[in-house]
């Protein structure tokens, strides 16, 4: 069974709980925007390097360090929701609507061009992606209440790898060639609680419960999903303590990331989804599935006003 039919499953198996409360919004608009802070990069003898909400860049400062390009002496990290000709670097806020207990929606695409640059050069070392997920309730229609859920911060660690081998933990991610290791540790991103509607709206004595997970899609092929837990050697290489041979009672603690190929477009978008208990996927297909939180999720609070 695909990862994405089991997550089927378990949302399906969260809407069979729908009795647990006495009034769900059932549909909502959506606007999730990511963006990159707090950016650090390596020090070097050569090269620049560029820091906006959008785009990272660094390498050499005769390219673009705003306008990506594939095979050129500079590398990319770069947010945008997919719309438009600079859809992939855009950083525009990514809209539509989502059902409570319904499939998992789509957010921004994160995509590290990943091209071969020269030692000399200082390099991405890490960040911090926040996201802001705004709600507003479709059906039914509600008087003006507000959305109260965290707003969620993680922070990235990131290696620009030597091109040859051996590679930290062993993986060369591409053929031969070291890949790029993007890794984070910690953060919640599964069943997020927030809460709507009270007494005043429904009569029913309390405020309705909902909860938001990260989905984790790839943009080609929508089922092949390059997130999961990284070995120790990789972790280490990262700066976290924690690797998948550790395998401790706390998973949640354990580091988590991907492998970006040397010479490619690397990609992964992230989106969420909405429902009204919590639910469960079974692992070993949670790592792959729900993946970790660079998306971030975070959850603004709106007045919802009546339709």
């Amino acid at each position: 069974m695909s990862n994405l039919n089991k997550l089927a499953i378990a949302l399906a198996l969260a809407g069979t709980s729908l009795t647990a409360q006495a009034t769900v919004v059932t549909e909502w608009s959506y606007s999730t925007l990511a963006s990159f802070t707090s950016a650090s990069f390596s020090s070097g003898s050569d090269g620049t390097t560029y820091n906006s909400p959008a785009v990272l860049s660094w390498g050499n400062g005769s390219v673009s360090a705003t306008t990506p390009s594939s095979g050129v002496d500079r590398s990319y990290l770069t947010i945008g929701n997919g719309v438009g000709a600079n859809g992939l670097y855009n950083g525009a806020a990514a809209t539509g609507s989502v059902s409570t207990d319904g499939v998992a929606v789509k957010g921004d695409i994160f995509t590290h061009w990943n091209n071969a640059i020269s030692g000399d050069y200082g390099t991405l070392t890490g960040g911090i992606v926040h996201d802001t997920l705004t709600l507003t309730p479709l059906l039914p229609s509600s008087s003006s209440v507000s959305v109260d859920a965290p707003t969620l911060d993680f922070s990235f660690h990131f290696i620009e790898t030597l091109n040859g081998t051996p590679c930290p933990g062993g993986n060369a991610g591409s053929s031969t060639i070291c890949g790029d290791l993007f890794g984070f540790q910690g953060t919640p991103n599964f069943n997020l609680p927030f809460s709507y509607g009270d007494d005043a709206d429904y009569g029913d004595g309390k405020d309705e419960q909902y909860y938001a997970s990260v989905i984790v899609f790839d943009p080609r092929s929508e089922s092949s999903i390059p997130i999961y837990w990284l070995n120790d050697g990789q972790c280490a290489a990262l700066g976290f303590a924690d690797g998948y041979s550790t395998l401790a009672t706390t998973r949640h603690n354990l580091c988590q990331g991907f492998i970006t190929n040397e010479g490619q477009i690397n990609q992964v978008q992230f989106g969420f989804a909405i429902t009204s208990v919590p639910i469960t996927v079974p692992e070993p297909s949670m790592p792959a599935v729900i993946g970790v939180a660079l998306f971030a999720l975070g959850l603004s609070r709106r007045a919802l006003r009546k339709g």
